[in-house]
């Protein structure tokens, strides 16, 4: 019997440009001054730590947050490089990161491409902007097709859509509108969420 040795490898990003009121992950609002110390420290954590997995294949990186797309561009590249020097990632892994719309542009998008992310994941959570703004969230769904829409230009061709159910004030028709509409654009997956009550 032959075993899969390969791994997926999780890395963090816990800058927001706010939080969203249902949030309770590890994410810091307003403190993305603090990205280049926390990115030094982050390489040299993956330099120390890389040799633990050996020679395993990473099959998967998954850029997640906070908000990943805060990031400036320059800083994911150079992550993905050294990923790509102290770990043996391979050829096609699916390299993915997260992103929040009212936080992309064309020119980012393209950058962040260019650095290897193949597979992009915009959370867009609820297509009725009431709903957004009830969320916390810092966009509308309008921005959020001018994002994928970009993206797409960009040449993100795997791309992912976050979307939560069971909201205060969100109907049965809101949460069909909402998968109708996803369903109709070009995204090549769906993740739906039911809403947690830390």
């Amino acid at each position: 019997m032959i075993m899969d040795k390969s791994i997926g490898v999780y890395i963090h990003i816990p800058f927001c440009k706010s939080k969203c009121y249902y949030c309770d992950f590890n994410s810091y609002p307003g403190m993305d001054h603090l990205a280049g110390s926390y990115f030094s420290a982050l390489f040299s954590e993956i330099r120390n730590r890389a040799g633990g997995i050996g020679d395993r294949p990473v099959c998967s990186i998954f850029i997640g947050g906070g908000t990943p797309s805060l990031a400036d561009p320059g800083y994911i590249a150079e992550l993905l490089e050294i990923c790509a020097k102290y770990m043996k990632v391979e050829n096609d892994a699916e390299i993915s990161m997260e992103s929040n719309p009212g936080t992309l542009t064309y020119d980012r998008l393209k950058s962040y491409r260019s650095a290897g992310v193949n597979r992009l994941s915009i959370g867009l959570q609820a297509w009725q902007d009431r709903l957004l703004k009830e969320l916390g969230r810092i966009h509308n769904r309008r921005q959020y097709e001018e994002n994928l829409d970009a993206a797409i230009r960009a040449g993100f061709r795997n791309i992912n859509t976050d979307l939560i159910f069971g909201l205060p004030g969100q109907t049965i028709d809101d949460w069909v509108e909402t998968i109708e509409s996803v369903i109709g654009l070009s995204v090549t997956h769906i993740s739906c969420y039911d809403l947690k009550i830390e």
